[in-house]
């Protein structure tokens, strides 16, 4: 028998509107669970910046010289274009980037800062910058700081899903299996990846040559492959959660994930536009505050408060319904059993 079934979600369970309200609640209950996040931003505003602009300006040259290649050379003006085009990123990349924001990357820890240029307060002197000077010293501090964020942000979560999940937090247990939570994301990560790159290549070379016979056809499987993608993303969207709150291995985070965006799809398509819509709408806010010292101490705390009230409202989310998914089971078990 279906564990969904005989479910009736609507009537049963919280809307998004009230899951927000109830993240943000807990939040004000928990404000340490900020610590993280605020602390980060302020590193990347007032320490040191790991700098890639010598690799981009390697990559620039590199660019440069496939463009007057004679058997690579750029032929056409839209050809052309594209390669100014991609020219220009690679130098505004090695002008803003700083490496170290990837401590907040792996696990998308609320940052500010890292979608943000802003120079170190004048009297620190500028800040300190250290570079990157060559490919396999990018390579490794990626690397080296892709896993170090993924142990951050696997305190920041752990500590926010011991607050869904049991009421409080526990900053000692939080660090203990950080390294474990940390390897079960980054196995999880590498599995995608090779799932996409087996899957995604065929793919793309099939609508590719599909699109060289009948270019409308080739287009409408464009169209058709991404919301796929979108599709895909919307049921996937709770594996995280799935990680932290249910303490899941990989692939039954998913599972888990997919089980419930099924109980409550139209809920979880809500959700998900929610969160997408104040994600991409609070930057505007922040970069309207200025770049005062007072505007980016605002904008950090705000957005630590917002990014944070988001990620616990998405544990909510999911802790609700797997609670009624669990107990939906247990009493068909008990059914059965009592059929015996």
């Amino acid at each position: 028998m279906n564990a969904l079934q005989g479910v009736s979600a609507p009537a049963r369970l919280p809307g998004v509107i009230d899951t927000l309200s109830t993240g943000y609640r807990t939040l004000n209950r928990h404000l340490y669970l900020l610590l993280v996040p605020i602390v980060l931003d302020v590193f990347y505003w007032l320490g040191p910046r790991l700098s890639v602009g010598p690799v981009a300006r390697q990559i620039v040259q590199t660019l440069e010289q496939m463009r007057t290649s004679p058997t690579l050379g750029v032929t056409t003006p839209q050809t052309t274009q594209s390669f100014e085009t991609v020219k220009t990123m690679v130098e505004n990349m090695g002008e803003t980037v700083n490496l170290f924001s990837m401590l907040s990357s792996p696990l998308s820890i609320p940052s500010v800062l890292v979608s943000r240029d802003l120079k170190a307060p004048s009297w620190l002197g500028g800040g300190m910058v250290v570079t990157v000077a060559t490919p396999a010293q990018f390579l490794g501090a990626f690397v080296l700081l892709f896993v170090l964020g993924a142990i951050v942000g696997a305190v920041y979560l752990g500590l926010v899903a011991q607050v869904v999940r049991d009421g409080r937090g526990h900053l000692i247990a939080a660090i203990r299996r950080a390294g474990l939570y940390a390897s079960r994301y980054i196995v999880l990560v590498v599995g995608l990846l090779m799932a996409a790159i087996m899957m995604g290549l065929p793919l793309a070379l099939l609508i590719g040559l599909i699109t060289l016979l009948s270019p409308l056809l080739g287009t409408l499987l464009m169209v058709v492959m991404w919301a796929g993608l979108l599709w895909l993303y919307l049921y996937a969207f709770f594996t995280i959660d799935a990680l932290f709150v249910s303490d899941a291995r990989p692939l039954m985070a998913i599972l888990k994930s997919i089980t419930v965006v099924r109980l409550s799809t139209s809920s979880a398509m809500g959700f998900l536009l929610a969160i997408v819509v104040i994600s991409l709408g609070m930057p505007y806010v922040w970069s309207a505050l200025g770049g005062s010292e007072i505007a980016t101490l605002v904008s950090i705390l705000g957005n630590a408060y917002i990014g944070t009230g988001l990620t616990v409202a998405s544990m909510i989310f999911y802790r609700d319904r797997i609670r009624l998914i669990v107990s939906n089971q247990m009493t068909i078990q008990r059914r059965e059993d009592s059929a015996l």
